[in-house]
């Protein structure tokens, strides 16, 4: 069950990590695995994090660095910022160091057309550094090897670059103050009985580290008829909100009522909680589906036939004035 959860939480956090250039490229590929790392560390403690790498394109030459990166809007793409070996403000570049094989930031090695590489990165934060979040893409880039690549090829092939997300917790006690806020909880109050009945979930975060939603949505329909969507586990950084979808068979998919056709009262429960907070959140809302189409057209056609017969009342009487 961790396993699996693991593996859901880390498709959830990839409209959060940064998304690989591979599109440009139409023979240069990269991959890399964990895509992701998540870790709490207390002042001064060191972990440890081994990456591989894989070339599935032609040989290349391939340079490490690692940027900071916030969050760019409320479906959480990131805003990739700059590489901290040319703006460091808080000295964070000292923080990493390449173990295996032995690598500074900006540096370059060869990798050959199908070969992994293990990359091991040291993090260690200096001790006086103060609790919070602190978030990092180590991104690899390739630059075409000219050894192995033709003149007359370089033309069409084009540079490919990919990154982990690095997302790190530095708690002095290990104590860390997550806190949540539901800012959005809504579906359409009216909605026609042959429309989709959509819920849209906005979480915020106003805690001092990020987390991750565990929790569902449970609508009830008026005949005592139970449905249970299931959020997303995707990670909401601090300061920010994000939109907050559902799963199904570990695939993201928009929180919608699985029912095609609607009607009457449905009362839909968002209820979820966040590691280390002991509150549970949660707010209803109310739907109510109507045939809007069917009585559209039931009132229309009324409408006509009341018009036809006052057309020919109208009629009738004109004849009978005229006689």
């Amino acid at each position: 069950m961790l396993k699996k959860l693991a593996y859901i939480t880390a498709l959830a956090f990839l409209f959060l990590t940064f998304k690989a250039n591979l599109v440009k490229a139409q023979n240069v590929s990269l991959s890399i695995s964990p895509p992701i790392l998540e870790a709490v560390i207390k002042s001064g403690e060191k972990i440890e994090q081994v990456y591989t790498l894989k070339n599935d394109g032609p040989d290349a030459i391939i340079s490490v660095d690692i940027f900071t990166f916030n969050q760019a809007d409320d479906f959480g793409n990131p805003r990739i910022s700059k590489s901290i070996k040319d703006y460091d403000p808080l000295s964070v570049k000292y923080w990493f160091s390449f173990k295996e094989p032995q690598l500074s930031l900006g540096d370059k090695f060869s990798l050959k057309q199908g070969e992994e590489k293990k990359i091991t990165l040291d993090i260690n934060p200096e001790d006086n550094t103060p609790n919070g979040d602190y978030y990092f893409t180590l991104i690899f880039r390739t630059e075409l090897d000219n050894t192995f690549v033709a003149p007359e090829t370089k033309s069409s092939l084009s540079q490919a670059e990919i990154g982990s997300n690095i997302l790190i917790t530095i708690s002095k006690d290990g104590i860390i103050n997550r806190k949540a806020a539901v800012k959005e909880f809504k579906a359409p109050k009216i909605i026609d009985s042959f429309s989709p009945l959509t819920y849209q979930v906005k979480l915020a975060n106003i805690g001092e580290g990020f987390f991750k939603p565990f929790g569902k949505i449970t609508i009830e329909s008026v005949l005592g008829k139970k449905y249970i969507l299931n959020l997303a586990p995707q990670n909401i950084i601090t300061a920010s909100s994000r939109e907050i979808s559902c799963l199904e068979n570990e695939r993201l998919v928009p929180c919608r009522l699985p029912v095609k056709f609607l009607f009457g009262p449905y009362k839909a429960t968002l209820s979820f909680e966040v590691e280390n907070d002991k509150k549970s959140y949660s707010k209803t809302i109310n739907s109510f589906g109507i045939p809007v189409i069917p009585l559209l057209a039931a009132f229309l056609l009324l409408i006509t036939l009341i018009f036809v017969k006052k057309t020919k009342k109208k009629a009738l009487d004109k004849k009978k004035n005229e006689v």
